[in-house]
């Protein structure tokens, strides 16, 4: 960051967010989340200007227990661990 102060890059208040993993080019974060009614998913969420945070993808279909998403080191997959 340039001045130095943490910045909030998504909205989700409601459940816990975990596990942030960057892109190799910088410009995406990859985590999880939970919620004891509605466990859990993954989601990625674009950096850069504030029009492009707080707009976070849900890239999981099945609420599940995931963990641990990483990038690739081309950037073009993402895997985590899932579990029930």
């Amino acid at each position: 960051l340039p001045d130095g102060r943490p910045q909030r890059i998504t909205r989700q208040d409601d459940r816990l967010e975990y596990a942030p993993s960057v892109s190799p080019d910088g410009r995406r974060v990859v985590f999880t989340t939970w919620d004891a009614e509605e466990r859990g998913h993954v989601w990625t969420v674009r950096l850069g200007s504030p029009g492009d945070r707080n707009r976070a993808e849900r890239l999981t279909a099945v609420a599940n227990q995931y963990a641990n998403p990483v990038y690739a080191p081309d950037g073009e997959r993402i895997a985590y661990v899932g579990g029930s």
